[in-house]
Parts: structure tokens; sequence; C-alpha cells
């Protein structure tokens, strides 16, 4: 369309490639398409009603929301949902693209009526002090990287799935808490922590746990695995460049428990803190592609071998308690 449409029009709308489009007055629309290369904005104050069966941003188009909308009728989002105003779920929303929140208000989705599908991605960019809205949402890919944030935050335990990548880009040297109570993140892909960025998985002295199914990459800042009594359950590699795996009181673990060889491997002399114990699962191997150098005073982090160290030539340090189970063994 060249022209603004009518409100409450019939015809379909599509925003074509190579334009831009603005809501510059609130409109009720029944049918609108965003094309690939096409961008549409919902200016501050305005807001876009669809009404009928068909809402859609195609891949590599983009939606761009400063006031509202309301969703009353099914969307699907393929492209990427850009989100600095406020956004009702009333009816289906599809996500398959990238959803990006660049408020710190409250305006996000809730999950009642939003389904995110695989390949989707969740990107938290402009939280400064409040927490968006997460509760409920069982996420693909969930990106946290607040360059503005300003305050340190809880998650009030409102992230417990995430069905491909946890990654923590920049928290502004604030940190995020994810439990207050005894809780669980499932992470289907891997965990990748850097930038400025702070992480803690536990507040007071409760029982948590993180259950990654791929990878753990750090290459910057600080995965804290709290107070109380906290697990880290990795089924895949451990490789870290920079930045620590810390805790702050009461009893944290890594627990290897894959079901192929995995494999440690740091550039980084200091990447754990004193008093994260070591377990490798029975039935489960972990090689070494470097040296394995906690921090700490001699005997006071634990190495329970359950199942297969493999050495390779490299070494670990000594201040690793070692207990040796009747199922473990030791390869150098």
């Amino acid at each position: 369309a060249s022209t603004a449409p009518a409100s409450y029009t019939n015809a379909q709308i599509t925003i074509n490639s190579n334009h831009t489009a603005n809501i510059s007055a609130s409109i009720t629309l029944k049918n609108l398409t965003v094309n690939q290369g096409a961008t549409l904005t919902v200016n501050s104050g305005k807001t876009l009603t669809i009404s009928g069966t068909g809402f859609s941003v195609l891949a590599g188009g983009t939606l761009n929301n400063i006031g509202t909308l309301p969703h009353n009728s099914a969307a699907s989002y393929y492209g990427t949902f850009i989100n600095s105003g406020l956004v009702n779920a009333n009816a289906s929303i599809k996500m398959y693209g990238t959803y990006r929140q660049a408020t710190s208000s409250s305006g996000f989705p809730s999950s009642s009526n939003l389904t995110w599908y695989g390949g989707s991605n969740c990107e938290i960019t402009g939280t400064t002090r409040t927490i968006p809205n997460i509760n409920g949402h069982s996420f693909y890919n969930f990106t946290w990287n607040c360059a503005s944030q300003s305050s340190n935050i809880s998650l009030n335990n409102y992230l417990t799935t995430i069905n491909g990548n946890l990654n923590i880009l920049n928290t502004n040297n604030k940190t995020i808490t994810f439990f207050t109570s005894n809780n669980s993140l499932n992470v289907g892909g891997s965990v990748n922590i850097s930038g400025n960025s702070s992480a803690r998985l536990s507040y007071s002295s409760i029982t948590s746990s993180i259950n990654i199914n791929g990878n753990y990459s750090q290459s910057a800042g600080t995965f804290n695995l709290g107070d109380g009594t906290n697990t880290m359950n990795l089924k895949g590699n451990l490789s870290t460049s920079g930045g620590t795996i810390s805790r702050s009181s009461g009893t944290a673990k890594i627990n290897f428990n894959g079901t192929s060889t995995q494999y440690f491997s740091s550039s980084n002399p200091a990447s754990f803190s004193s008093g994260i114990n070591i377990d490798i699962a029975t039935g489960s191997t972990l090689q070494l592609m470097s040296d394995m150098n906690p921090a700490g005073t001699n005997g006071t982090t634990q190495f329970n071998l359950y199942g297969t160290l493999n050495m390779s030539g490299f070494g670990v340090a000594l201040n690793f308690l070692f207990n040796v189970a009747s199922t473990g063994s030791l390869i150098t």
C-alpha cells in the first residue's frame, strides 16, 4: 500500500521488501504481512490492532513496536520482533524468529498464548532494574544482553525451561539470580557466558541445579553456583578461556554425567574458585585437554570419581581431594 489503509479494512495489507511503514495513528486491520526486507514500526502512543485471521512477519522482516500491540488475532513471527512498548497475547502468537525485549518496562507478552518454536530466540536487551514477565515461558534460545542494567535482578524462579541455548552476554557487571527457593533450570542446548556478565544460580540456603544437555563455554564474567546445595549437571564439554565459575557458600559441584566422552579444556588458570567440587558420574568419561587447576588450599575441593577420568598426560592440581569409587577409574 502506498497510502494508509482505512481502519477495519478487509483487504490484505502487505509491507513489501525494502519498504518501511510507520503506524502514526491507531488503526485496526484484519490482515497484515511484513515481507522479507521490510520494516513496520508502531509509533509511541499508537495502537495496531489485528482483528482478522492473519498477521505475519516473514523471515528477514522486522516489526518494531514502540506503541501497543493487543494481538487480538493469531500472529506468526518468522522475522524479528523488537518490542519497546506494550504487547498483549490475547490470541495465539507463534514465535519462529527473534523476539527482542528492548525496554525495561513490563510490556512482555504473557505465556498463556505464546509458543516458542525450535530455533526461535528471546533476547532481553533493555532491562535496567525490572524483570520482564518471563514467568511460565518455555523458551528455545534465551539471551540476556543488558548493557544498561543498573542493579542486581532476581528472576524470581521464572526461568526454568530453555530448550535450546542459554547465552548470558552482558549484565553490566550487575548480577542476575535465577532462584530464591528450591528449583532447577533445564537447558536443552549449551550455556555460553561472556562479556561483563555476572549470573548466580541461587540465593539463600536452598537446593538448586542447572541441567545442561549440551556444552558449557565461558570467555569472561562470573557464573556463581550460589549458596546452599547447588549442582551443575553437564552432559557436554566444559571449556573456559576467561572468567570464573564460583560459589558463595554451602556445597557446589559440577557433575559430568554425559553418555559419551566429555572434554575439559581451559586456557584460564583461575577457571574455578575454591570449593567447586567435581563429580564424574557412573558410566561417564571425562577427558582432560588441559590442566585442571581449582583455587583454594590443599584438600578443600573434592574430586569424586564414580566414572572415568582420562588425564591424557595433563595434570590435576594437588588441592583436589580424590575419592575413587569402586566404579571409578583413573587413566593417566
